[in-house]
């Protein structure tokens, strides 16, 4: 797992500054996602389709000290509503196969992550490639916390980057997770349509 999920690039265009709350459509499934970033962060959201789920990444300003993409999904069967059990089996069974082998821990802990809105499961990993590199290049990080949130008839996906997990802007990006992304009053689209394709991997080099 060498240099641990470099950045996405930026598309300048799309852009913008955080603070004001945002609004995810997802395929087969009636209401809003609801997102209130960071204020002063940035953002760039790539709408739904179809067929495709949205995505948001942000970034804590200019610094990029750490990278935050969400990805919201109609929530599968296997993980009912409140099930945490289930859902911290899926954040095993999906987060050990990316991350397990390259990470210094060689192991998947799942922990609890307590949010306003449903719950939540994640796991923590360090790149094994950089644990011992000072200052990463641009674009690398040498942690990654990536889990789910059940809440509503939503599944939200989230990979977290950073280099540690106790600089202001990891609390920040956590403190969002669980406050700030809200599904109240999502349920399942009449008929379901067809499933959401799942996210693309973030890509590692």
């Amino acid at each position: 797992m060498k240099k641990l999920a470099l950045l996405l690039l930026l598309v300048s265009a799309g852009v913008v500054l955080a603070g004001d709350p945002l609004a995810l459509k997802v395929p087969g499934v009636k209401g809003e996602v609801k997102v209130a970033p960071p204020d002063h962060w940035t953002h760039e959201l790539k709408e739904s389709g179809p067929r495709n789920p949205p995505s948001l990444q942000l970034y804590n300003g200019e610094g990029k000290e750490v990278s935050l993409q969400i990805t919201a999904l109609p929530a599968p069967g296997a993980v009912s509503q409140g099930d945490a059990e289930a859902l911290g089996r899926l954040v095993e069974e999906l987060s050990s196969k990316q991350y397990e082998e390259g990470s210094v821990e060689k192991k998947t802990k799942v922990e609890e992550l307590k949010v306003k809105d449903g719950v939540a499961r994640y796991a923590l990993y360090t790149d094994a490639d950089l644990a011992s590199v000072e200052k990463p290049e641009e674009g690398q990080y040498k942690k990654v916390t990536t889990g789910m949130i059940r809440s509503g008839a939503v599944l939200v996906i989230f990979t977290l980057l950073s280099q540690d997990t106790t600089s202001d802007a990891y609390k920040a990006a956590m403190k969002f997770l669980a406050e700030s992304v809200t599904t109240t009053g999502t349920t399942a689209a009449p008929g379901g349509g067809e499933p959401a394709a799942p996210p693309k991997k973030r890509k590692l080099d």
